[in-house]
């Protein structure tokens, strides 16, 4: 954009761009506490209102409920903006029951976990094995 615009022409649209986001940020009571370049730090009393400013101008898509791995419940997921994107590809439809295990999907360690010893003290100590390994 320097390129394009020459050094004054930047310099006038980065302050331009600067004041646009610094009145979004205090309409919704947010305090800048660094700026560097483009980027900035600033610090809102809620969430909510970090989303408001930063959305004042960008349409938001309700993606709607969806199974995601590692999380115990379905998540609501937002898409920025209007582009088109291809379906996401998540673990599951939302209409089941949330499972009963954490192991969804990793048949492979749990047939690991438990057909490594007959012993259930042994399966409990795979288990924790296995855990530790991933960490």
């Amino acid at each position: 954009m320097l390129r394009r615009l020459g050094p004054e022409l930047y310099a006038e649209a980065l302050a331009a761009h600067r004041q646009t986001l610094r009145d979004a940020f205090a309409a919704e009571g947010g305090v800048e506490i660094d700026t560097q370049g483009d980027a900035f730090f600033v610090a809102f009393p809620t969430a909510g209102g970090t989303a408001a400013a930063l959305l004042e101008d960008e349409p938001l898509r309700d993606l709607g409920l969806h199974r995601l791995k590692d999380f115990d419940a379905p998540a609501r997921l937002f898409q920025l903006g209007v582009a088109d994107f291809p379906p996401l590809r998540t673990a599951g439809a939302v209409d089941l029951p949330t499972p009963a295990t954490r192991f969804l999907g990793r048949e492979r360690e749990l047939f690991e976990a438990t057909s490594s010893s007959p012993s259930l003290t042994r399966s409990r100590s795979r288990i924790s094995d296995i855990a530790s390994r991933r960490t």
